[in-house]
């Protein structure tokens, strides 16, 4: 049996290094990210390539928490220092997902396959790492009813949102949240996290009831909220071709008496979007459905397709947003985009803000909404409700996040 814990490392801002500095740095760039992770690296640990931006840290002995913490805490230290590429400055940004040996893992193979699940769970999260037992993760895997214990799961409403508020960057008010799905598994008598179910989900089909189901349970919600309180659903690109999606959609919120405007469909711009998905979010904004671009600037679509898309609002990916503190190009990206949307009548979202000085940076950018860490984790609506919103009174929103933020 496998007994050391195998971290899953990927350096997150290769493409956006490359586009600052040009692809002759893409040799360097990895070079310096390979050094940083040999500067961690004890004589009998290994070091796997999983592909360029990806190397699989073994760690031989390492079977407890706390001592991948400590590990984690010396590879961030490793590379908090900038590094030179070709006399600029630049700044290498990492995220890993490390799986904890146990008695269902008895392999290598499985080991990468328990942190690669991490890793995707980090990445949803935002995290910079997530730690996944062996088992738990290769129970949910290795389970052959586990598609069937989904199903049931729908069946009986174990998957409900849950909500991160999102504020205004100039002062602070909250404008509405972002729904995330959790599985609430009465069965194991705990909340199962996204990494552990979501790809299962994507490659079986069953993607399309549990978006449709979160809908609807965020919509539900949304209308109990005070106006014009918002709440934002994200949608697989995938099902951005169901033309069934706008009569779902327009149902639930007929049902629920909300307002279209308070709904905001996010979309993550991955390649080229399809002339159909172009007209489902057509005839989603025609019904007043707000349309919001995520992760704008990580993805491949050209900025004739932005200008194809009936969107609103675009959400800054948490990288630029992240960076902006110490990189001058990360700025001027943001700086940039700014000036595009409001060109464009659209609003700016910056995700990601972990801290006061993230925050004050991205108001000055000019940025109108923010969301992140710093404001409060995804929570039950219950919570939402009760930290965010109060009760009584339901008629007006409480500046709560006015001393954090200040004011104009």
């Amino acid at each position: 049996m496998v007994k050391h814990a195998h971290a899953l490392i990927e350096l997150v801002n290769f493409d956006l290094l490359v586009d600052a500095h040009g692809e002759q740095s893409v040799g360097l760039i990895i070079e310096e990210f390979v050094s940083g992770l040999k500067s961690i690296k004890r004589a009998g640990d290994g070091l796997l390539e999983v592909s360029p931006t990806q190397f699989c840290l073994v760690l031989r002995g390492v079977h407890q928490r706390q001592h991948i913490n400590l590990a984690m805490a010396k590879l961030y230290r490793a590379l908090a220092a900038p590094v030179d590429v070709f006399g600029e400055s630049a700044q290498l940004v990492v995220r890993c997902g490390i799986a904890l040996p146990g008695s269902k893992l008895a392999k290598s193979k499985q080991m990468l396959s328990c942190a690669q699940s991490a890793l995707r769970h980090a990445k949803r999260q935002e995290l910079p790492h997530v730690i996944f037992s062996g088992t738990e993760a290769a129970a949910a895997r290795e389970d052959p009813n586990f598609l069937a214990r989904i199903r049931e799961a729908l069946d009986m409403g174990e998957f409900v949102p849950y909500f991160q508020p999102k504020v205004t960057a100039a002062y602070g008010t909250l404008v509405g949240a972002e729904a995330l799905v959790r599985w609430h598994d009465t069965k194991l008598k705990k909340v199962v996290p996204p990494g552990v179910f979501i790809e299962q989900v994507e490659e079986s089909g069953l993607i399309f009831p549990l978006t449709l189901h979160l809908l609807k349970s965020a919509i539900a919600r949304c209308a109990n909220w005070p106006e014009p309180l918002h709440v934002a659903v994200n949608i697989p690109p995938k099902l951005l071709t169901e033309e069934f999606l706008v009569t779902a959609i327009g149902d639930a919120l007929t049902v629920a008496d909300l307002d279209p405007a308070r709904l905001i469909v996010e979309v993550t711009e991955r390649g080229k979007m399809p002339k159909l998905a172009i007209q489902v979010l057509g005839k989603l904004s025609a019904l007043g459905v707000k349309i919001a671009i995520d992760d704008f600037g990580t993805g491949e679509s050209s900025l004739i397709q932005f200008r194809s898309m009936p969107a609103n609002i675009v959400k800054l990916d948490q990288v630029f947003v992240r960076g902006a503190a110490k990189s001058t190009k990360d700025r001027a990206i943001v700086a940039a985009v700014v000036e595009l949307a409001k060109r464009c009548q659209m609003q700016v979202v910056a995700e990601g803000v972990e801290d006061q000085a993230c925050a004050d940076l991205m108001k000055t950018l000019g940025c109108d909404w923010l969301q992140g860490y710093w404001f409060g984790k995804p929570v039950p609506n219950d919570e939402f409700v009760k930290a965010y919103i109060g009760e009584p009174p339901k008629a007006q929103v409480v500046d709560h996040m006015a001393a954090l933020l200040g004011s104009d």
